[in-house]
Order: C-alpha cells, then sequence, then structure tokens
C-alpha cells in the first residue's frame, strides 16, 4: 500500500499504528520514508478506555475499536496536520488520488460509498460506506464526529449485524444527515473492491485503467490472498458474483501481487523470528482470551439457570391447568354420551323423513312436465317481447328526430321573441319621441296664440292706425331712413 501510494503521490506522508512490537521494531528498521510509527500501548495510554473493553471483544473486534481512536490521537500528537485521511492496510494505489481531494473542497469529512451493484445490494445492511477511505480536516466538525464515533465503537463494536449495528462501519450511514459538511465522493476510481469492480466498465488504454470512465485511483484489495505452496491465489470475486477476466488478472492482481510478495520479502527473515519470539506471548495470550471466554460462559450459565427456573414454574403452572382440565373433560365425555343417545334416537325419525322425501320427489317428477310447458310460454313470451322491442326502437329513434325538430323550432322562437323585444324597445323609443313632439307642438301652439293677441292688440291701438299710411311707402321713402 504505501509503496504504491509513495510512487502516486511522493508528498505522502503515513501515520501507521502498529499492533505488536514486532511490528514496530520491523517496520522501524526498514527506516520508510515519511512514515511516523505509533505503537499501540501509545494508542492506549491516550485512550485507556481501550484497555477496558479489549478482553470482551475478539482481536478483530478489537483493531475495529481502534479505527476511531487513531485520527484522534494523530490529530493531538500532530496539531499541525490539517487534514488526515485513514486508509486500510489492503489498498494498492495506480494513480495519484488528488481527484479526491479536489472533489472534497472545503467539506471537513469526505467518505465513499460501496456503491453495490442492484444485485447486491441487501449487503448495504452491513454499512452504505467503506472504512477503507475517510478523510477528515482538524476542525470542529470533523473531530466532533471522530469523538462520537469513537464512543460509539467503544459502548459496541462486534463482528455481527445488531440492531441496525455493525463493527465499526455501520456508524457511518448517520455522517451526511448528522453533520452536514460532509461530501460523499462520486469519483468511480475510488475504492473499488471485489463488491464493485463488477459495475462498470473496466477499460485499459494510453497505459492506464479506467472504470466507469474515471481513471482507477486506488484498488481495496479485500480477501486478496496471494499464491503459496499449497495454496492457490484467492481473488475474493466469485463471493460478489464478479467473473475472473484476464484484465482483472493482468492489470489489478498481478502488479497487487508483486507488490504484496516483494514487500513480505524483505521483511521475511526479521518476521519469521519475531513470530519464534512471540510464541510465549501469544500462548499467554491465548490463555487469557479462553479465560475470559471461560468467564462468559459462566455468566452465560447462570443466566440460564434463572431462566430454567423461571420455566419450570411455568410447567407446574402448565400441569395444574392440566388436572383440573382432566376433570372437565370427564364430564364432557358424560355430556357426550348423552347426545349419542339422543342421536340414536333421531335416527329412527330421520329414516321416516327419508320416506317424506322420497314422495316429494315423485311430485317433483310429475311437476317437471309442467314446468316444461310454463318454459315454453315462457319462450313465446320472449319472442314477443323480442319483437316489441324492435318497435319500440324504432319508437324511440322517431322520438328523437321529433325531439330535435322541437329543439330547433325552440330556438327559431327564441330568436323571433328576441325580434319582437327589438321592435318593442324600438316602439316604445318612437312613442317617447312623439309625446315629446306634442309637448312642444302644443308650447309651440300657444305661443302662436300669444303673438297672434299681441298683434291684435297693436293693430286695434291709435299708433298703428296712425302710421298706417307711412307701412305703405317702401321703407326705403321713409323719412328717417338712410341708404350707405
Amino acid at each position: 500500500m504505501w509503496r504504491s501510494l509513495k510512487a502516486s503521490r511522493p508528498s505522502a506522508v503515513l501515520h501507521l499504528l502498529c499492533l505488536s512490537e514486532a511490528c514496530a521494531e520491523i517496520l522501524g528498521d526498514l527506516r520508510l520514508p515519511d512514515v511516523h510509527l505509533h505503537s499501540l500501548r501509545d494508542l492506549e495510554r491516550f485512550d485507556p478506555e481501550l484497555v477496558q473493553v479489549r478482553g470482551a471483544r475478539s482481536l478483530i473486534e478489537y483493531y475495529f475499536t481502534l479505527t476511531p481512536c487513531l485520527p484522534l490521537y494523530v490529530f493531538a500528537l500532530c496539531p499541525a496536520v490539517e487534514r488526515l485521511t485513514y486508509v486500510d492496510a489492503d489498498l494498492y494505489f495506480f494513480a495519484d488520488p488528488e481527484p479526491i481531494f479536489d472533489e472534497m473542497g472545503d467539506a471537513a469529512i469526505g467518505m465513499i460509498e460501496h456503491r453495490f451493484p442492484p444485485a447486491l445490494a441487501h449487503l448495504e445492511t452491513y454499512g452504505r460506506f467503506n472504512v477503507g477511505w475517510l478523510t477528515f480536516r482538524n476542525d470542529p466538525v470533523a473531530r466532533a464526529c471522530l469523538q462520537r464515533w469513537r464512543e460509539q465503537c467503544l459502548a459496541w463494536c462486534f463482528d455481527r449485524l445488531e440492531d441496525g449495528r455493525f463493527a465499526d462501519q455501520k456508524y457511518l450511514d448517520e455522517w451526511p444527515e448528522r453533520f452536514g459538511a460532509v461530501r460523499v465522493i462520486q469519483h468511480k476510481g475510488a475504492n473499488v473492491g471485489p463488491w464493485n469492480v463488477g459495475r462498470y466498465e473496466l477499460t485499459q488504454g494510453d497505459g492506464s485503467l479506467k472504470i466507469g470512465g474515471d481513471s482507477l485511483l486506488f484498488f481495496h484489495a479485500h480477501g486478496f490472498e496471494p499464491e503459496a505452496p499449497g495454496r492457490p491465489r484467492e481473488l475474493n470475486l466469485r463471493k460478489y458474483g464478479v467473473e475472473d477476466t484476464a484484465l482483472l488478472r493482468e492489470y489489478i492482481f498481478c502488479p497487487y501481487e508483486h507488490a504484496l510478495k516483494d514487500a513480505i520479502a524483505a521483511i521475511a527473515p526479521a518476521l519469521a523470528l519475531a513470530l519464534l519470539a512471540d510464541h510465549g506471548r501469544d500462548t499467554a495470550a491465548r490463555l487469557q482470551a479462553l479465560e475470559n471466554t471461560v468467564t462468559r460462559l459462566q455468566e452465560a450459565l447462570t443466566a440460564s439457570e434463572a431462566e430454567r427456573s423461571a420455566q419450570l414454574g411455568v410447567i407446574d403452572g402448565l400441569q395444574q391447568q392440566l388436572a383440573v382440565s382432566e376433570t372437565d373433560r370427564t364430564s364432557r365425555l358424560a355430556v357426550i354420551s348423552k347426545l349419542q343417545s339422543l342421536l340414536d334416537a333421531s335416527e329412527a325419525d330421520r329414516s321416516a323423513r327419508f320416506v317424506v322425501i322420497d314422495g316429494l320427489q315423485q311430485q317433483l317428477q310429475a311437476s317437471e312436465g309442467d314446468r316444461a310447458a310454463r318454459l315454453d310460454a315462457i319462450e313465446h313470451l320472449r319472442a314477443q317481447l323480442a319483437a316489441s322491442e324492435g318497435d319500440r326502437a324504432a319508437r324511440l329513434d322517431a322520438i328523437e328526430h321529433l325531439r330535435a325538430q322541437l329543439a330547433a323550432s325552440d330556438a327559431d322562437r327564441v330568436a323571433g321573441l328576441n325580434v319582437i323585444q327589438s321592435l318593442r324597445d324600438h316602439l316604445a323609443s318612437a312613442e317617447s319621441q312623439r309625446l315629446s313632439l306634442e309637448r312642444d307642438r302644443g308650447a309651440l301652439q300657444l305661443e302662436l296664440q300669444r303673438l297672434h293677441q299681441q298683434l291684435d292688440a297693436i293693430q286695434a291701438s291709435r299708433l298703428w292706425r296712425w302710421t298706417a299710411p307711412l307701412r305703405r311707402r317702401p321703407f326705403s321713402h321713409w323719412p328717417f331712413a338712410s341708404q350707405s
């Protein structure tokens, strides 16, 4: 993992948790550049609650519990670290993971979904997100997320599904909604693994691998086992329904296997000596694990004894109920016997009724002939009814035609009424004008009468008589007339 990352991103710095003293010693002798080694003892000293839960969990479950504690430890030890990414040890890098950081932007947390294909959607019950790559900024949001995750893993972190939890992984499902500043990485080449490599098309060209059109950044070799004497290579593809293709073997698994074997070869002698030296410590650890197992079994046995006593009490109660029910059963058998006697008596009455039924059947057969005649009459009536139905249909058509004509005449009638109303309105207007003219005519007649009266009065006056000779002369001959 480290060699492929360093080749793809030379500026990378690794903080590595050594889970044993032998691991710390071997890796220390390698003097890997930009690698900071941290012992399990130092981490447990930083977080003492880890030691309290260690004995109640298997080794792998304890390793799961350590996951959120390591980033918190590094942030506390190195406050200047601005961004920290947790990575699993079984990753293999094919390109610089910078596109992940570009996509993350200013988000406090970056995480990657499993991206199960539809056929494996049920596996999401183990977690929507994969722990193999988690990026945290050294800010309050990311540290609060890590602290909550740590508390959850200390309280419960087991390698099984239980109440919506699974190991350290299922807790991640709540992060996007709970913490907000979370970026779910969409780059298809990030965290490709056996569970999702079959979802997208894998292609090779121009010296690079692409999956779903994106460059393959790193592969998560979950469950991979290299070839060894007496053991074939295990790719862990069949479990997820993925075909073992030449492209996968040649361009992903073979490079990873070669890198893994080179890394093992570099530490093989020291590792062999460490395993021999740790044999006694392994035996003591196994004895401690057995003692813990015996303690848990004793506690379970005590609990089962209490449950057994309770169940015996229930059995005694049921037995008492059974004794009471036996008495009731005897009385019910007596009632059944009495009912049987009544049934035997009713059998004789039943035979007599059968005789009556035979007589009724004979009467029924005689009535069948009469029934046939009545059915013929019914059929005749039905034929007549069918004929009348045809006549009825014709009459209905005629009625519909008359209705259509009536509807048309109603429309003409409405139009005529509208014309009549319009004429009435014009007539009323003309009548109003006539009355107005009549009133004007009367007024003019009165004015004419008044003028005639004035004329008569003038003519009767003395002045009118005196000026008569002058009025008979032309106007131009009047003494006061002038021409201009």
